[in-house]
């Protein structure tokens, strides 16, 4: 016991490092977004009914905003509180300043950074940020919506956090959330990692240059996050126990492969300007979604609105929540 309890201070330890850190929050190379605005942006679109990327936390809160009631929202994991600070202003824009926003942080430092430019940007009424642990949240009150971005998988206790969101959301919340949901540690799969070998083997040696490890790669990168951190702890678990408690009222995944090759290490190696780096990012992309659609592996990453209450499900195409999911053996 002790010395899992050694092990879990440590990993809180290196988070808080990490998200402290100026490399914390650095861009996604180009072509990443060239990747995400060609073929995963028109599908959330058509699922979610949005028009650009922050649309997807916008058009429900200002939905709801519509009745002429406040409207409540909770952020986890809310860092140093840029998304909180843009939806914010987006909603400000939209017409509507019948909201507040909290976020919830485990970093010190980065809630009272948060604050600051909270004040610093006229919006410290609309928008404040608190230190705490979403592996420890209660139920201390119901809110019109939570929002989850990119934080489940950093979550060991997932069952107590999706207990207390139960009740969080009562009968009308929304979870809004963005978030991994591949094997524990960002690992792929072995059904997907025999293709992901495949595409190695006939790629450019260009394109195997890590820009973090400063050197060329004999295989693509493929290591366990979560043996000294919170990243990935448990990403297998999301979906499975999400299904158990909750029910889905938007739903899209997507990824294994692609995000192996197109990652912040190799993705420098793509150039927007390439005929021929945007052609192989075409067809891995392809091979993506044929081996996804075929069931020969399952995505990595899900976009979801998500309620208590039983919903009618929108997804695209046949990818329902039961069938994205990847049970260990």
């Amino acid at each position: 016991m002790t010395a899992k309890k050694d092990a879990d201070e440590a990993r809180v330890a290196a988070e808080r490092r990490h998200f402290e850190s100026a490399g914390a929050h650095d861009p996604l190379p180009e072509i990443c977004r060239y990747r995400t605005r060609r073929y995963v942006q028109p599908r959330v679109n058509e699922v979610f009914g949005t028009l650009t990327q922050a649309d997807f936390y916008t058009r429900p809160i200002l939905e709801k905003a519509a009745s002429g009631r406040q409207v409540t929202v909770l952020s986890l994991g809310s860092g140093n509180g840029e998304l909180e600070l843009g939806l914010a202003s987006d909603l400000l824009r939209g017409g509507t300043d019948r909201f507040h926003i909290e976020g919830l942080e485990l970093s010190t430092v980065n809630v009272e950074a948060a604050n600051a430019n909270a004040r610093a940007q006229g919006l410290e009424g609309k928008v404040s940020f608190f230190e705490g642990d979403f592996n420890t949240l209660t139920a201390d009150r119901e809110r019109d919506f939570v929002i989850a971005n990119q934080v489940l998988h950093h979550v060991s206790a997932l069952e107590n956090l999706f207990d207390a969101l139960a009740h969080i959301l009562g009968k009308d919340g929304i979870l809004l959330t963005r978030d991994m949901i591949g094997r524990n540690g960002h690992l792929a799969w072995p059904e997907c990692r025999e293709l992901i070998d495949r595409v190695w083997s006939e790629i450019p040696r260009r394109y195997r240059y890590s820009h973090r490890e400063n050197r060329f790669l004999d295989e693509p990168p493929d290591r366990d996050y979560s043996r000294n951190s919170f990243e990935g702890i448990r990403a297998q678990d999301i979906l499975p126990l999400m299904l158990e408690r909750f029910s889905f009222a938007r739903f899209y995944a997507f990824g294994g492969i692609t995000e192996k090759i197109l990652n912040r290490a190799l993705g420098p190696n793509f150039s927007v300007d390439n005929e021929d780096d945007l052609a192989f990012v075409n067809n891995l992309e392809l091979l993506n979604d044929t081996a996804i659609n075929g069931g020969l592996i399952k995505p990595t990453v899900m976009l979801a609105h998500v309620a208590v209450e039983p919903r009618t499900l929108t997804c695209w195409r046949e990818r329902t929540p039961e069938r994205c999911v990847r049970m260990p053996g």
